[in-house]
């Protein structure tokens, strides 16, 4: 959780706050083991989608897709990979109907597809489907409390999972309007 803390200082830091260049170089180092696990084949993958996943922590989701789609195209298998790019385009959806919202379904099925049936993976994937499943729900903000209330159950099974805990988080901000 202290990782993640340091990955909000270094993407919203800058000197213009009065972090010195040697602060923010000690606290990249330190960044460096950070690690969200995920299965994968490639050890560049896992480095792309932990860079991305900062940078998601950060609220910088486009920057976060990039970053899926590099991981995801050095491991096509990589489940959580397709998880992390319908999750990086959540602010990019604004109603029903929208491509960006398609998208996300499509990576959804992608993942879903390479998920083991009751993996963690597969019930990330399961509680995030909620958030675009088009025609189902029928407002961004019911899929939105669908989402948060499908990570609070996450959040219970695996309530060691900081990762999980962020996410449940990040999920309720989306609920308050």
């Amino acid at each position: 959780m202290k990782k993640i803390f340091l990955a909000f200082i270094i993407v919203f830091s800058s000197n213009s706050y009065g972090l010195d260049k040697s602060y923010i170089n000690q606290l990249e180092e330190n960044l460096q083991n950070y690690t969200f696990q995920i299965q994968t084949k490639s050890g560049l993958a896992q480095k792309y989608f932990d860079y991305a996943m900062l940078y998601l922590h950060g609220f910088n989701d486009n920057e976060a897709y990039l970053w899926f789609e590099k991981a995801s195209k050095e491991d096509p298998d990589c489940v959580m990979c397709y998880f992390g790019l319908a999750l990086s385009l959540n602010n990019e959806i604004m109603e029903e109907g929208d491509e960006k919202m398609k998208q996300a379904a499509k990576f959804i099925d992608q993942g879903l597809k390479k998920a083991t049936e009751g993996s963690k993976e597969h019930e990330l994937l399961k509680a995030l489907e909620k958030r675009y499943s088009q025609g189902k729900i029928s407002t961004i903000d019911k899929r939105n409390m669908a989402y948060a209330d499908a990570l609070k159950l996450l959040f219970r099974k695996y309530s060691n999972d900081a990762e999980i805990a962020v996410l449940y988080a990040k999920s309720l901000m989306d609920t308050s309007t």
